[in-house]
């Protein structure tokens, strides 16, 4: 299928798939052994599960790290075939972010050689694909991971319709948009910006396809919508309190400008520089050489108006976040900073400094091979396997009465999510996470040290109230399960 797009350069066509070849080994590589799989990843899969096992569709996706707001059910749509080939083994839905993470290797490599050239495609695809911290998340399942794909495809459906005045590529900017509005609400910046670039470069398209393209918008976030109606615009109302409340929303010029600064040199520190200070600070300062001279330049070049729209609104709205910005916050500027290497790099070429071109590129791709984990020599976490082991433990020993689980974590991940999920794979179903009073068994697991009566404290354990231990079970790697029956 790729063959096609390469028939006049093979050359390019083997680069091209040595480097595709690359980005699916590191994010495939023993993925079942490494992929996370704690609460969040719990929850979401077993949401998923209820919808292919108990047919209990849901009109809302994950709750926000922060306010008391939900996203669009998108994800958990995503996730509902890889959970079922699967077998509702959850390295499906991981397999299908890493499988995402590829496509979007390809992608970047699409955009820049069509917005500019084959060689600043190959170049930012190359780089990309052996980032640690791009790999980082597409090695497990979480709904903001896929937002590099999504925001990538929406770039590169703008850029068709300017390019072909074609107002059918309305249609699939428009879901690419909503799926990722619905993976993440700061991809509003990314929705703006996109926005802004159309009534910018007022493309010559007939309105009706503007109407398709919200429409198609609308239908994808039709669930979210439906959901708000029902329930008086709760989420909304959250988010309005949320922005009043925690005043995560604020402008002062000098701290505006100060934040768009680091924003920008973050993405080279955290995604090509390894988080090399020094090496981060070239590169950004690198990156802006390339559309320096595109301004002085007297083309038109529509694939460069793109990459500043992108990436300047972007910035500049991400910068009014007055809160901790993390990384997958800004999920859909990921692309960016590989894509301006590649435009400065191919500059290098055009001026007889390729020696220096290639020696930038080689370093960048060593000190990324260094960085990463298997080459560093970061051991597997087995999450998926452990739970799955504990999960069957409870699963087969549950009694037909009410029963519940307590974590005791070291990562305070106290609802037990993760093995709730295989608790209910195995057969058993335990009570919610809030009901820990009105049951007569208690499974209590222990990712850390030992259970002792009358030391282990936790708010489980002790609104359970007075019990005996009924059983236990130890494991090879440190993990204690204790079964507690409450006194008569």
């Amino acid at each position: 299928m790729l063959a096609k797009f390469f028939t006049k350069n093979k050359i390019e066509f083997l680069i091209l798939l040595a480097v595709l070849l690359t980005a699916s080994f590191f994010r495939f590589y023993r993925l079942n052994d490494f992929a996370i799989f704690l609460g969040d990843e719990g929850r979401d899969t077993l949401i998923v599960k209820r919808i292919i096992v108990d047919h209990k569709f849901t009109l809302l996706g994950p709750m926000t790290s922060v306010g008391n707001m939900y996203l669009g059910p998108i994800y958990y749509y995503l996730m509902i075939i890889p959970l079922w080939l699967a077998r509702l083994n959850p390295i499906g839905p991981a397999v299908m972010v890493a499988l995402f993470g590829v496509i979007t290797v390809f992608l970047i490599y699409k955009l820049g050689r069509d917005l500019f050239n084959s060689t600043v495609g190959l170049i930012a695809a190359s780089l990309y694909a052996i980032s640690q911290a791009i790999i980082s998340h597409t090695r497990f399942s979480w709904n903001p991971n896929p937002m590099p794909l999504f925001s990538t495809l929406a770039i590169y459906f703008l850029f068709k319709l300017m390019k072909d005045n074609k107002g059918w590529w309305f249609v699939p900017l428009g879901l690419s948009l909503a799926t990722c509005f619905q993976l993440h609400y700061m991809s509003v910046v990314f929705i703006f910006s996109i926005i802004v670039m159309l009534l910018l470069f007022k493309p010559k398209i007939d309105k009706k396809w503007w109407f398709f393209g919200i429409g198609s918008f609308l239908f994808v976030c039709l669930p979210i919508f439906i959901f708000e109606l029902r329930h008086n615009f709760i989420i909304f109302q959250g988010l309005l309190r949320f922005l009043k409340e925690e005043d995560k929303i604020g402008f002062s010029l000098t701290t505006f400008l100060k934040k768009a600064i680091f924003v920008y040199w973050r993405l080279f520190y955290r995604f090509m520089a390894a988080e090399r200070r020094n090496l981060s600070f070239l590169l950004s300062f690198l990156g802006v050489i390339p559309l320096l001279s595109f301004f002085r330049s007297k083309g038109n070049n529509l694939g460069i108006k793109i990459i500043v729209g992108w990436l300047l609104i972007g910035i500049l709205g991400v910068s009014f976040y007055t809160g901790d910005l993390h990384d997958h916050y800004f999920g859909f500027l990921f692309p960016i900073p590989f894509l301006l290497i590649g435009l400065f790099l191919v500059k290098l070429f055009e001026c007889r400094l390729r020696w220096l071109g290639m020696l930038i590129f080689l370093t960048l791709l060593l000190i990324n091979f260094a960085n990463l984990d298997i080459v560093a020599g970061q051991g597997p976490n087995y999450q998926i396997e452990r739970a799955r082991e504990l999960g069957k433990i409870i699963g087969q020993d549950a009694p037909q009465d009410r029963f519940n689980l307590a974590l005791i974590s070291p990562t305070h991940d106290f609802r037990a999510m993760n093995y709730r999920y295989f608790v209910e794979v195995f057969g058993a179903r335990p009570e919610g996470y809030e009901n820990y009073t009105d049951i007569k068994n208690l499974y209590v697991i222990i990712e850390s040290g030992k259970y002792e009566p009358g030391k282990t404290t936790s708010w489980e354990i002790a609104s359970f109230g007075p019990a005996d231990i009924a059983k236990s079970w130890s494991f090879d790697f440190g993990y204690q399960i204790v079964k507690l029956e409450k006194k008569k």
